[in-house]
């Protein structure tokens, strides 16, 4: 098997690996609170983006707009359920403010600097900073609660621990993106290959996640 087909073949199980969170979302809809429609929300506009991403890709157009529409709309969901999921007005705060100052940065860099249509990487760099620090608090308070008893049993645990793995795999990654296009051929499908690896596992954990939710 050639190394071009074996990163394809990856390249569409990491895409469709998410179809096991919208398989377990399906089951479990009727439980869900409004931070997890708006989670759920999110994992549809992931198959629709990946999809299309690809389908660009395979015709040999830049999908650099849906990626970056994409990123406005991951920052707006993540935004809103950790807002929704802290008491803390401090912390509460700080996720309001980062997400205007994500909205002005977007406005400010493919407005005035570029088009929409044009590469960036920095936005989603700074958005997975923001996450891991606000996923990394949320698990300390959660531990430092003590509320639940079992955090095994707790469905946000494990949602909250997909959103760390994703973001902590792949900050790097954002940050270097535009240097890892430009790589050789295979330097860059084991690099990219990083990313593939991780979403799989991002989309196994929220599963498992998901399927924990029950009815309040």
């Amino acid at each position: 098997m050639s190394n071009n087909l074996a990163f394809n073949i990856f390249t569409y199980i990491s895409i469709f690996s998410v179809l096991i969170p919208i398989t377990a979302g399906l089951v479990r809809i009727k439980t869900f609170d409004n931070v997890l429609k708006v989670l759920f929300f999110y994992i549809l506009v992931s198959i629709v983006s990946d999809s299309t991403s690809l389908i660009l890709a395979y015709k040999g157009i830049h999908n650099y707009f849906v990626r970056n529409i994409y990123a406005v709309l991951e920052c707006s969901c993540f935004a809103y359920i950790y807002f929704n999921k802290f008491s803390s007005s401090r912390i509460k705060n700080f996720i309001l403010r980062f997400y205007c100052l994500f909205m002005i940065l977007f406005i400010f860099i493919f407005t005035f600097k570029g088009s929409i249509n044009a590469a960036d990487n920095s936005l989603s760099t700074l958005e997975a900073i923001a996450i891991i620090m606000v996923g990394h608090t949320y698990t300390y308070m959660l531990f430092k609660s003590k509320e639940i008893e079992v955090l095994e049993d707790d469905s946000f645990f494990w949602i909250n621990n997909a959103i760390l793995v994703y973001f902590s795999a792949n900050v790097i990654l954002f940050l270097f993106y535009g240097y890892i296009e430009k790589f050789e051929i295979h330097r860059y499908y084991l690099l990219h290959s990083l990313h593939l690896m991780s979403n799989i596992t991002f989309n196994l954990i929220l599963a498992f996640g998901i399927w924990k939710v029950k009815a309040s």
